[in-house]
């Protein structure tokens, strides 16, 4: 019985302080990395998940299993103290993976927005970034725009779509998204449309439009494509483009 209390003591001690480092990775992954909806989108929540099982639940419930108070002092230190390190290490590996995985640019391209991930974009095609955009941000995605192509540029482009490598992996074809917002404007769709193929979500919608403070006539939308096929939703201004709001909805 003594052992069964001390078991569940240590467990619990250490779940606490796993999960207040949980907290702090959270805050780390979710308001910096993986903001708002790209927790979802670029599949941030998942993954964020599965580091949480292995560090918080799985190294405590090791802890309580190896835990015996008959073993020496120096021996149940040996054993926390090795732990301690695996789940630092463990916390450390799946840190660094989110951090190589996560969503550096929101890309307008041409009738959609595209999510692009860190991993995207091949390294050797960084040097081709344009002066005034950062390549890889680190406080979330910046919202960027691709150039018009010309006719042997959509065939190139094409022709490495097909092998795996996004357009909007392309850094030479990135612009400020300043310098679209006509050509966004002219490509996104009234949400009215929206509203018309999807009556089930009228009042999310509606409801997005109303704490934005716009009129629905001012809000027009385009498809999002995120991580392994999935696609949202975003809401711009009809007059500026600006995405105001992200909706869990495809809209092809």
């Amino acid at each position: 019985m003594l052992l069964m209390k001390s078991k569940i003591h240590v467990f619990l001690l250490q779940l606490g302080v796993s999960s207040i480092v949980a907290l702090l990775s959270a805050a780390l992954v979710f308001f910096v990395w993986y903001p708002g909806p790209y927790r979802v989108i670029s599949g941030g929540g998942q993954l964020f998940l599965l580091m949480l099982a292995v560090d918080v639940i799985l190294g405590p419930l090791i802890t309580a299993v190896v835990f015996n108070l008959k073993k020496s002092l120096l021996e149940r230190t040996v054993e926390f103290a090795t732990i301690g390190v695996l789940q630092i290490v463990a916390l450390a590996f799946g840190l660094n993976a989110m951090y190589e995985s996560r969503p550096v640019h929101l890309v307008f391209e041409y009738d959609r927005f595209r999510v692009i991930h860190a991993t995207d974009i091949p390294k050797e095609l960084l040097s081709k970034v344009p002066a005034g955009i950062n390549p890889l941000p680190m406080s979330g995605p910046s919202l960027i725009a691709l150039r018009p192509l010309s006719g042997i540029e959509k065939f190139n482009f094409t022709l490495q779509a097909l092998d795996g490598l996004s357009v909007s992996a392309q850094p030479e074809l990135w612009i400020p998204y300043s310098q679209a917002k006509s050509v966004v404007i002219a490509a996104s769709l009234p949400v009215e449309d929206l509203i018309k193929r999807f009556p089930s979500m009228q009042r999310k919608l509606q409801q997005e439009i109303l704490q934005s403070g716009r009129n629905i006539n001012q809000v027009k939308y385009l498809p999002i494509q995120g991580r392994k096929g999935l696609t949202w939703t975003a809401l711009l201004d009809g007059s500026t483009a600006e995405p105001f709001a992200y909706v869990d909805l495809d809209s092809f």
